[in-house]
């Protein structure tokens, strides 16, 4: 299958069997993430494994967490039903970010406006987010590949303590937040449909007018 044919027919799968993925396998997708291209090719960012029994115990600390916002009134359906998900799965991602990779406003010659500094923030961690964006893509396709499911799953990042306290003896949370995570396994055997895309034209503007797409 060539890489346009598995853009445009790979889906997110939300269901997998009841059986371990080979290390083979796993290996195979994080070598494809890690051979993503990174803004400035910092690679500034951590992936953390989790399989078999380990992966039950994290999704049960979400939940856990998950259940205690809800009796605040947060609402936590959504991100419920993704813990599940991980749950479920043999093997589960946990992809972290590096914090102000980029621009160091100390690099400056002299002082700058306060609100400059807060965009030079806010710019380091947009480059990092959509960093770590291109590897979940190449990883979403590596499984494809494979013949695996897979799923990028976000919504667990509401679970705050469970991100800082069950990571905390594996990565350096102050130089490293929590930005996304993916489930991976067999496929069930149930129908998968793509999800609706919106078509070209309702998202892409053509800055110059006399193109024609």
């Amino acid at each position: 299958m060539s890489a346009l044919e598995t853009i445009y027919t790979r889906s997110s799968c939300r269901c997998f069997q009841d059986k371990p993925l080979e290390d083979k396998d796993i290996r195979t997708i994080l070598e494809a993430g890690v051979a993503a291209p990174t803004a400035h090719n910092t690679q500034g960012y951590k992936i953390v494994v989790i399989k078999d029994e380990k992966v039950k115990e994290a999704s049960e600390a979400i939940l856990s967490e998950m259940n205690r916002y809800s009796k605040w009134g947060i609402p936590m359906g959504s991100g419920k039903r993704s813990a599940r998900i991980l749950r479920d799965a043999p093997v589960n991602f946990f992809l972290f970010v590096k914090k102000n990779t980029f621009f160091k406003a100390e690099r400056l010659p002299m002082e700058v406006p306060e609100s400059y500094l807060e965009y030079i923030e806010h710019q380091n961690q947009m480059q990092s987010v959509i960093s770590v964006g291109t590897v979940i893509e190449n990883m979403l396709l590596a499984a494809e590949e494979l013949k695996l499911g897979a799923v990028c799953i976000s919504e667990i990042s509401y679970a705050m303590n469970f991100c800082k306290s069950y990571f905390e003896d594996v990565i350096n949370l102050d130089e490293y937040e929590f930005a996304s995570s993916l489930a991976l396994g067999y496929k069930e055997d149930v129908p998968y449909g793509r999800a609706r895309k919106k078509p070209v034209e309702e998202l892409v503007v053509m800055h110059d007018k006399q193109l024609v797409m």
